[in-house]
């Protein structure tokens, strides 16, 4: 094997390290080019997935700029920021292009209303506060809980744990599908429940024990009555047994 000189091995060497220098110098050039001319500058901000919260709301809320070096923003931070707006259930941030940003959320979705002041607040399935206003579409609405407007965005049943009760008959409810049949739930005296099912029906539902298994037992009534061609106006879980009234004036015990 022939043998390198010295000499052959110091030109070898001053090649690899002019190679090195090069690159290093290129890579300088090309960070400089990315973040200190306004080539890379945000010029557009795409959004998706957003229906309850407007572009600009998160856009706004994301804390990203309009001009401001797309390699300069950290996703990261705009991603944490964005899940502050009550609405927002995750978010994602990316860059698309060289002028452009993309925002995606999952939006967390309406499950029940809370009256309060003569206010109303929407909320979703694990007690965030999401919207307030004069009326509502969501239903059921509970009564008997007080929030105000600084509440947005919080969560009821960690910042009450007196109203761990009420999440679990709202969570009950909607694994089983029924949510959606329900007026009115109403924090009532020695931590009882009052209900309004649709149709008017009052529930006097008791305290939120069994709750599966009293769900069942409206649910089973109601069938049986129906197939009679009979109606009820009230029935009360709260007794032993439970008692239903039906519109002719009847009284069914269970």
């Amino acid at each position: 094997m022939k043998r390198v000189s010295g000499k052959e091995r110091r030109r070898i060497r001053q090649a690899r390290n002019l190679g090195i220098t090069i690159s290093m110098f290129m890579s300088i050039i090309l960070l400089a080019f990315m973040y200190i001319g306004n080539v890379f500058n945000i010029k557009n901000i795409e959004t998706s997935g957003n229906k309850k919260t407007s572009s600009s709301e998160l856009i706004n809320g994301s804390g990203i700029h309009f001009g401001e070096n797309i390699f300069k923003v950290s996703t990261k931070n705009a991603e944490k920021n964005l899940l502050k707006l009550p609405y927002v259930k995750t978010a994602s941030v990316t860059r698309e292009k060289k002028n452009t940003l993309r925002i995606t959320v999952v939006e967390r979705e309406e499950v029940f209303s809370i009256l309060s002041n003569g206010v109303i607040f929407t909320c979703d399935k694990d007690g965030r506060i999401l919207s307030k206003s004069k009326t509502t579409s969501v239903y059921p609405i509970v009564k008997g809980i007080d929030v105000n407007d600084s509440d947005l965005g919080l969560n009821i049943f960690e910042e009450n744990e007196d109203i761990e009760p009420l999440r679990d008959i709202i969570t009950t409810a909607i694994d089983m599908g029924i949510i959606d049949k329900y007026l009115e739930i109403r924090l009532q005296k020695n931590k009882e429940f009052g209900l309004t099912r649709v149709g008017n029906i009052k529930i006097d539902f008791g305290k939120s024990e069994r709750i599966k298994n009293k769900f069942n037992f409206i649910e089973k009534t109601l069938e049986s009555l129906d197939a009679k061609g009979k109606t009820t106006t009230l029935i009360k879980l709260n007794m032993d047994p439970p008692v239903t009234f039906l519109k002719d004036g009847e009284k069914v015990e269970e």
